[in-house]
């Protein structure tokens, strides 16, 4: 008999928020939409598949800066895929895949964990619409 040790998952908050994963060495950037955060990871969905393990700097613009039509600096951050499976959405059909990834926090720890708590506290206020692109 197999016993599954419970795990008790993190608070998520739903977040139709644009993002754009950014790959530094070949210049490329790719549209993705936030799904959910929370303080642990987040989920996205975009139409390309990266497979487990693969790390991955997603850069999401403030949503202030969205909202007013402002280009900000926007919160960037180091992610590693932990899973990924197909996506159908009829509103968003370059969404075809969809991601939980974890957070790799290496340098300025406090400070990204003080923005990911913004945006889950403005996830609350802006609900699951999505906003941007």
């Amino acid at each position: 008999m197999v016993v599954k040790k419970f795990q008790e998952r993190k608070e998520r908050k739903k977040f139709g928020l644009p993002a754009v994963i950014v790959f530094d060495d070949i210049k490329v950037k790719l549209p993705a939409r936030l799904n959910d955060i929370s303080e642990g990871g987040i989920s996205f969905k975009a139409g390309t598949l990266f497979p487990a393990g693969e790390v991955i700097s997603l850069l999401v613009p403030h949503p202030m800066d969205v909202m007013s039509g402002q280009e900000g600096e926007g919160l960037r951050f180091n992610v590693q895929v932990v899973w990924a499976k197909d996506y159908v959405d009829r509103n968003d059909p370059m969404a075809r895949f969809i991601h939980g990834c974890k957070f790799l926090f290496v340098e300025k720890e406090k400070e990204l964990k003080l923005q990911i708590k913004s945006l889950m506290e403005l996830s609350e206020k802006l609900g699951e619409r999505p906003i941007g692109f």
